[in-house]
């Protein structure tokens, strides 16, 4: 389960709110995260997120295995000519570890481009870097009327995504397919309201 929330701060900064949840009694994950991001510049601006992550494992009895850790992530965003957008961010990059077993938390790198041609209509390149290795994605949204239509893929694993958005009265709605080469195929849907 996810909420996220934003707000203004102080002239063109942002600050924002996430929270996340994953799991059931015997094994869970939750992560709460803070966000301040704004502009540097024409075009250019940057975000800074603090990040607490907590494992809660239990044996039925009590609790063990448990361990909270704290982590950075950053993030850069520059638009060229108005159509072009470029970003890079790292999760992570001092490589926390989490309580007794050392483990540590995902550490990713990600650099892309997105191309909009016209108003709805959106082509996205990635490249990611994390403990698995490379992986490219790719994506593109094409307006239908009042719907936007969406597909993208991504390497290793090799995966397709389709889903669409739309807007009404304010209310933004998403859902999205993901398959897996293994794995039974991924909902997600959301909502958002701009107040």
């Amino acid at each position: 389960h996810g909420l996220d929330a934003s707000f203004p701060l102080a002239g063109a900064w942002r600050g924002g709110v996430s929270l996340r949840y994953f799991g059931f009694p015997d094994y869970n994950e939750q992560l709460a995260a803070f966000t301040a991001s704004g502009m540097l510049g024409r075009g250019l601006s940057a975000g800074v997120q603090p990040v607490f992550a907590r494992v809660g494992i239990a044996d039925g009895v009590s609790e063990y295995g448990s361990a909270t850790a704290v982590s950075l992530n950053f993030g850069l965003r520059a638009e060229v000519y108005g159509r072009w957008v470029f970003a890079a961010s790292i999760r992570n990059p001092l490589e926390v570890r989490l309580g007794e077993s050392d483990e540590r938390l995902e550490r990713r790198m990600d650099i892309g481009a997105a191309y909009m041609p016209a108003a709805g209509m959106e082509s996205r390149f990635s490249v990611s870097r994390d403990f698995r290795g490379l992986r490219l994605h790719a994506g593109q949204a094409v307006p239908v009327g009042p719907v936007s239509l969406m597909a993208g893929v991504q390497t290793d694993p090799v995966s397709l995504s389709g889903g669409f958005g739309a807007t009404v009265g304010g209310v933004s709605f998403e859902y999205a397919l993901q398959t897996h080469p293994d794995l039974a195929p991924t909902h997600q849907a959301g909502a958002a309201y701009a107040f």
